[in-house]
């Protein structure tokens, strides 16, 4: 006989034995490559009719020729289709229950209405815990969409100035990468109300401006050329020549 290697190989080379392989494992009890199960379709389908009929698990487990109840919890887990067909079972159990409380509500008389009550409460909630999607007071929901993700961008802005005084707003952008500020925007070059270009001062005219210290110490109708800093040796004789006064 070949080994285990060598007919593994054949099922992938030939699809048709890999497909006649897989039928063998599963009529034979073997899950894929795992080890052996204990499920068999016609006992699940045994106990999924005899749970549609009304009959409790516990019921049907004590049963000496039905698998005990935690081989059956296996199978939900383990088997995909077994786990629906006892799904189904269930909420037509809870249908059921919704048939026999009808019938205990009205065979009640005035000396069983507490027991009748405590009866279809117990009923009410087997059958919310068994079908909770039709049966259950609070109905299941789909999640909630995540809230859209907020994306704070900070921006840092500062005064640029110009050698002829004119002034603009400069942004600053943080680099994520980089961890560094980046100059992402320039405002337009505008000079500051109240304030004049440098070096333009008027000369003359209503508006000029005299010469910083210029006349000072001069009585009433003092010239030019009065005062202390007037003569020869002074200050203002010895000061450079600045027609604008920025000195």
């Amino acid at each position: 006989m070949p080994s285990r290697n060598t007919f593994r190989r054949w099922a992938n080379e030939r699809p048709t034995l890999g497909l006649r392989l897989e039928r063998a494992r599963r009529e034979a009890g073997r899950m894929g490559t795992g080890g052996m199960t204990t499920y068999c379709p016609v006992v699940a389908n045994e106990i999924y009719t005899r749970l549609c009929a009304g009959e409790s698990l516990s019921a049907i487990c004590r049963d000496r020729d039905m698998p005990a109840n935690s081989t059956v919890n296996l199978w939900r887990r383990d088997v995909p289709e077994f786990a629906e067909a006892m799904r189904m079972a269930r909420q037509a159990q809870a249908e059921a229950f919704c048939d026999t409380g009808w019938e205990l509500a009205m065979g009640a008389t005035p000396e069983t209405a507490y027991l009748t009550h405590v009866r279809l409460g117990q009923l009410r909630w087997m059958a919310a815990v068994w079908s909770p999607r039709t049966h259950a007071r609070l109905k299941p929901a789909e999640p909630e969409e995540a809230p859209e993700t907020q994306r704070l961008i900070l921006k840092h802005f500062r005064l640029e100035e110009r050698e002829d005084g004119a002034m603009r707003v400069v942004t600053y952008q943080p680099d994520a990468d980089r961890c560094v500020p980046v100059r992402v925007g320039e405002g337009p070059w505008s000079f500051p109300p109240g304030l004049m270009k440098k070096g333009r001062w008027p000369h003359g005219g209503a508006g000029a401006l005299p010469a910083p210290g210029a006349g000072l110490g001069a009585g009433p109708g003092a010239g030019p050329e009065s005062g202390p800093e007037s003569g020869p040796g002074s200050e203002a004789a010895e000061r450079p020549h600045d027609p604008e006064g920025w000195t």
